[in-house]
């Protein structure tokens, strides 16, 4: 599993969506865990506004 640079990725950056975890850590998002699967990290929904329009989504 992918678990520490996730982990070292969401404490140096704190909240963000699985893309943008995939994004920064180089790892595919198909093999970005599900958060309630990494026992150690808890998730919530959120929306953003990216040019006034909403994007949901689940933050990790």
């Amino acid at each position: 599993m992918h678990e520490a640079p996730i982990l070292q990725c969401l404490k140096k950056h704190g909240q963000k969506f699985g893309v943008e975890i995939a994004a920064a850590t180089g790892i595919s998002l198909l093999k970005v865990p599900a958060p309630s699967r990494m026992r150690r990290i808890s998730r919530c929904s959120a929306t953003r506004f990216n040019d006034g329009n909403p994007v949901d989504g689940m933050l990790s």
